[in-house]
């Protein structure tokens, strides 16, 4: 079976992830075929994978569409290709996947299922669906299937690494973009009080950005600078994917955690990262998250936008004295590695992309 995917950021980021997990398990089976709209260097998460385009105009896709045949085409919150698919009549089937809780692109998808011919939703939430279900699917007999993100076991587990600070501080760390879903202000207000109350005791890193407006960026330095954290702050705009679980697991190693303020999440990817390297989390009750933080692990969820209850929960974490205390360090990564590996979530992919294209 010869499979289309398009997205419109060819970029080193959550979506790229698991397409490149989804290359490692259907290359076995089907031939994969990667279109981007735009390039901001995630070419390389492929390894020399031969199938990647960059299509950043119309004329190009109908060229590329017009030259191959493809058994099915999905679609990953990139509604250009609808238009194109439109304009040449092709007959394929289409699989679109919700992987953005953004309004404005849940809006879009409300009017393509109004004309388009679509043959199943894929989230990688039951959150998300059941969101779609309640407020854009106009098409009720359109199939809306879950199928969860899946981590890369073998790269993501804990290290043996070495961690050196001055005074030993804890690190406190938060992953994600410069916007206002992943709520980076709010996690600058945490730090704020969280130095306050446990002095020098903590130091903060903040990894992501890269890809953020200068505006923003010059905003967040100045948030930093105007609160006078900065000589306990610590921003990387870009990690290599591959390197993340190093530093996962110098935030294990300190006696730290990785902090999530999202205001929305549908499925919350950094989460499942950390907790496979040791990592204990804080994250917010919103979203997706508490699909992934349940049972025991919902211990570590507070209330969104709530600071006093988020770091009520962080100084409780880190006042623990014996790591055999912690769940997340005794069990979480076992979870996470039986839950989420990519044989599982990509057999329970394959079954629903299967069911769709033979009816």
């Amino acid at each position: 079976m010869k499979i289309l995917y398009i997205y419109k950021y060819c970029i080193l980021g959550g979506v790229t992830t698991q397409l490149v997990n989804r290359l490692n398990y259907l290359s076995q089976m089907c031939t994969p075929y990667f279109v981007f709209l735009s390039d901001h260097g995630g070419r390389s998460a492929f390894n020399g994978y031969p199938h990647i385009y960059i299509l950043d105009n119309k004329q190009k896709m109908i060229n590329f569409l017009n030259q191959n045949k493809f058994d099915l085409i999905v679609t990953i919150d990139t509604y250009e290709i609808y238009e194109v698919i439109d304009e040449l009549k092709i007959n394929v089937t289409v699989i679109h996947e919700v992987h953005s809780t953004y309004i404005t692109t849940l809006m879009k998808l409300k009017e393509v299922l109004a004309k388009s011919e679509i043959a199943a939703i894929i989230t990688p939430s039951e959150y998300l669906k059941n969101k779609i279900i309640m407020n854009y699917s106009e098409k009720s007999n359109i199939p809306i299937y879950c199928v969860e993100n899946c981590l890369d076991t073998s790269l993501f587990s804990y290290k043996d690494v070495i961690y050196e600070s001055l005074n030993n501080e804890r690190m406190l760390l938060w992953v994600g973009k410069l916007d206002d879903h992943k709520n980076w202000k709010f996690f600058i207000e945490v730090a704020v009080d969280l130095k306050a109350h446990l002095k020098g005791d903590v130091i903060f890193q903040l990894v992501g950005g890269h890809t953020a407006p200068d505006s923003i960026k010059n905003e967040f330095i100045r948030t930093i600078s105007k609160y006078k954290i900065d000589g306990f702050f610590n921003w990387i705009p870009f990690v290599d994917y591959k390197n993340m679980p190093e530093i996962y697991s110098k935030v294990a190693k300190s006696g730290g955690l990785c902090i999530s303020t999202s205001i929305d999440e549908s499925f919350g990817m950094s989460l499942i990262e950390a907790i496979s390297c040791n990592c204990p989390v804080i994250a917010p009750k919103v979203g997706a998250i508490p699909e992934i933080l349940d049972g025991n692990l919902s211990q570590y969820l507070y209330e969104v936008n709530n600071k006093e209850d988020c770091i009520n929960k962080i100084i409780r974490r880190l006042e623990i004295i014996s790591m055999d205390e912690d769940y997340i360090t005794k069990y979480g990564n076992s979870f996470i590695f039986s839950n989420y590996n990519i044989p599982k979530i990509g057999n329970k992919y394959l079954e629903v992309i299967l069911k769709t294209v033979t009816g």
